[in-house]
């Protein structure tokens, strides 16, 4: 793994407040891509689903399992590695948890003196509009307290599957749980 730390942010925007999240990993995008688009694969990390397509593309009917309930998304946008192979995104809505994206963007590995190594990093970026524009700032308060370890918690699954994944069983991205509440109230208390 390149680094086991995820960054968290929250990005004001047209559309609402996004918390964003991300951490970089010593995989392409395409070698990550499965983690995304593979069912089996989004099940270790995230939640099991099905779609009604055999490949991810705009528009499929999605069918997550949460607690052994089916719950509905769309999936709105999608861009493979094979169509970027520099920057692959894809979009979903969720019923019940909102928009969703996980972004992979390819970053050439640099060593600890800045000299370039060679090696190939992926930043996998995670957002979440967590709010429209006409939330109450303490409703996106309690939010950004209650999502953010969930999704930071999915994020370093995700992590430390490619971890494993690439012969890095010593790859540890556990963080106590009071740490992540902390931080996340930290970042909670910037809105204002």
């Amino acid at each position: 793994m390149a680094e086991d730390t995820v960054d968290a942010s929250l990005i004001e925007w047209e559309d609402g407040v996004d918390l964003v999240l991300g951490i970089s990993v010593d995989r392409t995008p395409a070698q990550i891509w499965p983690h995304l688009t593979d069912p089996r694969l989004v099940d270790v990390w995230f939640a099991g689903f099905d779609r009604d397509a055999d490949g991810p593309g705009e528009g499929d009917t999605l069918r997550f399992t949460f607690d052994d309930e089916p719950v509905p998304g769309e999936l709105l946008s999608v861009r493979s590695p094979e169509d970027d192979p520099e920057e692959a995104h894809i979009l979903v809505e969720i019923d019940g948890i909102g928009r969703l994206g996980v972004t992979l963007r390819g970053e050439a590995g640099g060593g600890a003196d800045g000299e370039e190594t060679g090696s190939v990093s992926t930043r996998i970026s995670l957002a979440h509009t967590i709010a429209d524009p006409d939330t109450e700032p303490d409703v996106i308060r309690t939010v950004v307290e209650q999502v953010g370890p969930v999704w930071e918690t999915h994020l370093r699954l995700l992590a430390a599957e490619l971890a494993h994944e690439a012969g890095d069983a010593s790859a540890s991205f556990d963080v106590p749980e009071a740490d992540l509440m902390a931080r996340y109230a930290d970042l909670a208390a910037e809105l204002g």
